[in-house]
């Protein structure tokens, strides 16, 4: 017997606000309610030895960039849609062309260090699209010799990467930038592993759980350069 046709089912249209909707369906085998809250993760995938697990995850943080929404309704049987939102532009925005980048009140530099590239670029592009300089890394190495260069205001550390940890991030900061450390956020989607767990207390810094957005980065940067109305961190001098 031949195996069953699926289909997929794209519609379009506007909302209530003017902005755009999007709903893509399929008629597979839908997924569970384990499975739809993981669904966004970095690298999660239920396609073992196929993939990367990082389409999602990226169109997740590529969507939320431009002001909009990605859901998910599914269950077993059933087949899976995901229904993507994204606002009206702004009135008097040019037909076809692309807005330019806020102007922050104070231009900040962002390092980010992970080892995937696609994560590296995705990242990139929320930090310019807020008007702010952003520099990456694949490794401890690569990120120590910029961090010397540039001395970010910020830096978003992904746990995990491909030949260490953000152990060796944070090693190589405490010896030769310690400023840095209160300036660091570690991103990852492993919030709960024992390793991300120990480096959180014993340095204190952040945890941002991924995925994240344009509005986690532009709530980062603002709070981080007092923009909020609370005072920025000390920013101290490099000790060279």
């Amino acid at each position: 017997q031949g195996r069953p046709t699926r289909r997929i089912v794209i519609e379009g249209g506007r909302d209530e606000a003017g902005g755009v909707r999007l709903a893509v369906s399929d008629t597979g085998a839908g997924m569970d309610e384990k499975t739809r809250a993981r669904v966004f993760e970095p690298f999660f995938t239920t396609k073992q030895g196929f993939g990367t697990g990082l389409g999602l995850s990226l169109s997740y943080s590529i969507i939320q960039s431009h002001g909009g929404t990605i859901d998910v309704i599914s269950a077993p049987g059933v087949g899976t849609t995901f229904v993507i939102t994204l606002p009206a532009p702004p009135e008097g925005a040019a037909e076809g062309g692309e807005g330019e980048a806020p102007v922050p009140a104070r231009q900040a530099t962002v390092l980010v260090i992970d080892d995937e590239p696609s994560l590296r670029k995705v990242c990139r592009r929320l930090v310019e699209s807020l008007g702010h300089r952003c520099l990456d890394a694949e490794n401890s190495a690569r990120a120590l010799e910029l961090a010397a260069e540039a001395d970010p205001d910020v830096v978003l550390c992904d746990y995990r990467l491909a030949a260490e940890t953000a152990d060796a991030v944070f090693a190589g900061f405490e010896a030769r930038l310690p400023h840095l450390i209160p300036r660091t956020i570690l991103a990852t989607g492993a919030t709960t592993d024992a390793g991300v767990v120990a480096l959180v207390e014993r340095y204190g810094v952040e945890l941002l759980p991924k995925p994240y957005g344009v509005e986690e980065i532009g709530r980062i940067l603002r709070e981080r350069l007092g923009e909020d109305g609370t005072e920025a961190p000390a920013q101290a001098g490099s000790s060279g």
